[in-house]
Order: C-alpha cells, then structure tokens, then sequence
C-alpha cells in the first residue's frame, strides 16, 4: 500500500521541522556561568601611600548595564568616599573616588548582574598608609544609577530574548507542518 504523494511530503515538512526545533531546543542553552571577579585596581590587599582617583573591577564576562553599585566605606566603616556612579563598559566596571581622607583599611563592596542575568556581589579591600586630605561623601550619593560607558557594549542581549525567539520558530514550524499535513490543503 502506497501513500498519497502529499502526505509523504507533509509529513516529511513535519518531522524536519520538528528535528529543526529540538535542536534549537537542545542546542541552545542560557549561559550558567556567574561573572568573576578577576582583577582590580587597587588590587585587593594591596597598601598605597596615596589615594587613587578611581577603583576599577575587572570581570572575566560582560557585565548587564543596570542595577550596578560601587560603595567605598572608609576606615570607621560608615564613611563613603564615592566620587560619582559606576561606568560598565564590557567586563569593567569603574566609578570615581573622591580624594581619600583618614589612614586605614578602605573597603568597596560591589553588586553587579551577570551576563546570564544573576547578581554577583562581593568585596575588595585596600590599605591607605598615609592620610589624605578628603571629605567622606553623604552616603546616599553612592546609590546614583550606573551610567552607560559606551554604545558599543549594546551588543549584548539577555539570553530570553534567544529562547522566546527559538520558541517562536519551534511554534511557527508547528503550526506549518499542522496546516500543510491537513486534508484537503
């Protein structure tokens, strides 16, 4: 027994497109990995006899603009020494410094979202030897939003954006196959 010609070839649309979307299923996965913090400048630890203009991060992946903080605590721990909000420009992230001011252990907390959409936060320290002559910041300064480095790091897209798009071409191919396998088509 033969099938009708149209059937055979509905049906062969079908099973391609359904492969073609379990593939795309299969094969394309959110990235899992959290960004890590991977240098820093100061370095952590480190002892410098004058205070920097800036504190730079370093991430082994892009971080997502957005939602990014900086805060310098001084050496009483409640003292902000941020000169402005952070910048994020691919993996590093920066904000300014105000000029630093009493000797001691300087602390800059940091909470950025991965490129998979996860929050990282962590801590670095440094040590100032000698004192400077700064002013702490009022504390709610720190809270200002990132600012965009550059236009160029826009290239990034969050990864649902990949699998609403897979699912549209799964759901599309479906609904073709469904409509080319019906009698009378």
């Amino acid at each position: 027994m033969s099938l009708p010609w149209e059937f055979r070839v509905t049906t062969c649309t079908g099973l391609v497109a359904a492969l073609i979307g379990l593939n795309l299923v299969l094969g394309v996965a959110p990235a899992s990995a959290h960004n890590v913090l991977v240098s820093s400048d100061p370095p952590d630890g480190a002892s410098i006899s004058a205070g920097p203009n800036r504190v730079q991060l370093s991430f082994d992946l892009p971080v997502e603009h957005g939602l990014t903080t900086l805060v310098v605590t001084g050496p009483d721990g409640g003292s902000h020494w941020e000169g402005g909000p952070p910048t994020v420009s691919g993996g590093v992230v920066s904000a300014p410094l105000s000029p630093l001011g009493p000797a001691g252990r300087y602390t800059v907390d940091y909470r950025i979202i991965s490129a998979d959409g996860h929050p990282v936060s962590g801590r670095i320290g440094f040590q100032l030897t000698t004192a400077g002559r700064g002013t702490p910041v009022a504390a709610l300064e720190h809270a200002a939003p990132v600012a965009r480095a550059s236009s160029a790091d826009e290239a990034s897209v969050p990864p649902w954006v990949w699998l609403a798009g897979v699912a549209a071409v799964i759901a599309g191919g479906a609904i073709l196959a469904h409509r080319l396998a019906r009698p009378g088509s």
